[in-house]
């Protein structure tokens, strides 16, 4: 399990900092290997394989790499709201969403 936990950890820092263009997924990413991190990091000491350390390596790094990336990712979410990114995705996404509600009118009632 701890294994497990610490490479999850770590592929989802490293992804959080890969996807940091995409904001939602990386932040859930970096928050979910953060947490991931901890918790391995916390249960490495009881764990007695061959691979402990690098275990706790692995668990260092993800929540190294997790962190990074939700600084990164809260940085972005700061600058969109000084510069009023929300409203303006907020108005793309209702817009869409009405389209698409539109679309599904029009095929439902042919």
């Amino acid at each position: 399990m701890v294994k497990g936990f610490s490479i999850a950890s770590l592929v989802l820092g490293i992804l959080s900092l890969a996807l940091c263009c995409t904001i939602w997924l990386a932040l859930l990413m970096a928050v979910v290997g953060l947490i991931l991190g901890i918790i391995s990091l916390s249960h490495v000491s009881a764990y007695h394989g061959p691979d402990q350390s690098v275990c706790r390596g692995m668990a260092i790094a993800g929540i190294v790499c997790s962190s990074i990336g939700l600084s990164i990712v809260l940085i972005c979410l700061t600058f969109a709201a000084g510069a009023g990114g929300f409203s303006d995705f907020y108005n793309t996404c209702s817009r869409s969403l009405d389209d698409v509600f539109q679309d599904l009118s029009y095929s439902v009632s042919l």
